[in-house]
């Protein structure tokens, strides 16, 4: 069967010239958009994800741009069907992979979040990886205005709780993780500390303890979403 023209265009493209389409886009679908924490330029995010994800020598072309691409579908009008006409069946599924179905309420959607995590591909597992790191950043560094204590614990909690279940795909991006939780957090002048001493120890330590302390930190987080955007 002959190759349409497009799919003969998407395989005549360089890495360097799908990494350029793919961020390109990203900044068109993101360019009304705001971070919650700090109002900043949305595109920093998916950049920003990318960024981690070279940094920690991750060089493959579709894992980089499905980085910068995996809130378009989920957060703009770009669709699915967009992606895949325009990048390919591969980065088109990683983008999928990690986007969550805005019918479902945001409660199903944060516990879908927690039980697709491990059966992710690779290549979705790194993005939604370096996707919570880049968050987990965010959030240390200026918590949403109106974020009590006990809703930034709770969303750490429940991040967490995804990244542990896909941690072994990538050592170094682990390390990272623990590195934020043991930093900890400071609100309004009052540090609270994470999970990072006792989740990311070295020692031994029992799974079923703090798999229920993570639950307990989860639990409220999950039914504040019921009442508050997110």
């Amino acid at each position: 069967m002959a190759a349409t023209s497009s799919e003969s265009e998407k395989k005549e493209l360089s890495g360097s010239q799908i990494l350029v389409k793919a961020a390109y886009l990203a900044a068109v679908a993101h360019k009304n958009q705001k971070r919650k924490s700090d109002e900043s330029p949305y595109i920093n995010h998916p950049l920003g994800v990318a960024a981690i994800l070279a940094g920690v020598g991750i060089d493959d072309v579709s894992t980089l741009a499905a980085a910068m691409l995996h809130d378009v579908v989920e957060d703009t009008d770009v669709t699915i069907e967009q992606v895949l006409d325009t990048f390919g069946e591969k980065i088109a599924s990683i983008v999928a992979e990690v986007t969550d179905d805005k019918s479902l309420s945001k409660v199903e959607r944060k516990r879908g979040q927690i039980a697709h995590a491990p059966y992710l591909s690779k290549e979705a597992k790194l993005v939604k990886l370096a996707d919570k790191l880049y968050n987990f950043r965010d959030l240390q560094r200026m918590p949403p205005k109106g974020w009590d204590a006990n809703r930034v614990i709770g969303y750490f909690a429940w991040g967490l709780t995804i990244v542990r279940s896909i941690k072994d795909v990538s050592p170094k991006l682990w390390k990272m993780h623990c590195d934020v939780q043991k930093e900890g957090i400071t609100i309004d002048g009052i540090h609270l500390d994470l999970f990072g001493k006792s989740i990311c120890g070295t020692g031994d330590y029992d799974e079923g303890f703090f798999t229920g302390m993570l639950k307990g930190a989860i639990i409220p987080y999950l039914i504040s979403m019921e009442t508050c955007e997110d």
